[in-house]
C-alpha cells in the first residue's frame, strides 16, 4: 500500500495560500514535501492543488496530487470535508519540463476532481485542476455567458479552476498576447441538472 501524507494537516496548510497567495518554491524539494502548486478564489468557494510523493509498496517514490475545497463566510476561509480526488499516477521529475504531465504534447490538460449537480448552499459544484505548457500566461475560465480571467501563475505549470455554477464550461489557456493555445472542457455539467 502506498504512503501518502497527513491529509488533514495537508488541507488545513491550504489556509495560508488563500490568506496569503502561493509560497516560493523551496530550493530543493525532498520526498517528504507537501507543495501548493495552484489555486482558485470565487465569491463563496475556494480550492488549493498540492503535489506530493507517495512511495509505492516497492520502496519508490512518485509524484502525486490532491485538491482540497474550502467555504467561506463571515469568519473567514474553513476546509470543506468532500472526498478526496487523490492521483497517484504522475510521472516525472522535477525540473523536467514535462514533470507530472500525462500528455506533454498539449498546451492545456486536466481532470475533474469534483463534480455535484446540486452543491449544499455556499458549496462548490465543480473542482478542476491540471497542468499546462509554459508558454500559457493566462487561465480563462468560460461558463454561463461569462469569462474569468486569470495570470497562470502556478508552479511547475499547474492550474485550478472552481466554480459554485454546475454548468458546461470550457478551460481556456491563453499566451501573454492573450491568443487562445488550447482548452478542456467540462461538458457532463449540464444546466438541465
Amino acid at each position: 500500500m502506498a504512503r501518502v501524507p497527513d491529509f488533514d494537516l495537508t488541507q488545513q496548510g491550504g489556509l495560508a495560500v488563500l490568506r496569503e497567495g502561493l509560497p516560493p518554491l523551496p530550493k530543493e524539494l525532498t520526498h517528504s514535501d507537501i507543495i501548493p502548486v495552484s489555486y482558485w478564489i470565487t465569491r463563496l468557494g475556494a480550492a488549493v492543488h498540492f503535489i506530493f510523493f507517495s512511495e509505492g509498496s516497492d520502496g519508490v517514490f512518485h509524484p502525486a496530487e490532491v485538491t482540497f475545497q474550502y467555504g467561506r463566510n463571515e469568519d473567514g476561509w474553513r476546509p470543506i470535508e468532500e472526498a478526496l480526488f487523490l492521483n497517484l499516477g504522475r510521472t516525472g521529475v522535477i525540473g523536467d519540463p514535462d514533470f507530472m504531465r500525462f500528455f506533454p504534447e498539449s498546451v492545456i490538460e486536466g481532470f475533474s476532481n469534483y463534480l455535484t449537480d446540486e452543491p449544499a448552499p455556499g458549496r462548490l459544484a465543480i473542482v478542476m485542476s491540471g497542468y499546462h505548457a509554459p508558454e500559457v500566461a493566462e487561465i480563462w475560465l468560460v461558463q454561463g455567458g461569462t469569462v474569468d480571467k486569470r495570470p497562470s501563475s502556478g508552479h511547475f505549470g499547474s492550474w485550478t479552476i472552481c466554480t459554485e455554477l454546475y454548468a458546461p464550461l470550457l478551460v481556456e489557456a491563453h499566451d501573454a498576447a492573450g491568443r487562445l493555445l488550447g482548452s478542456i472542457d467540462e461538458p457532463w455539467a449540464t444546466s438541465e441538472g
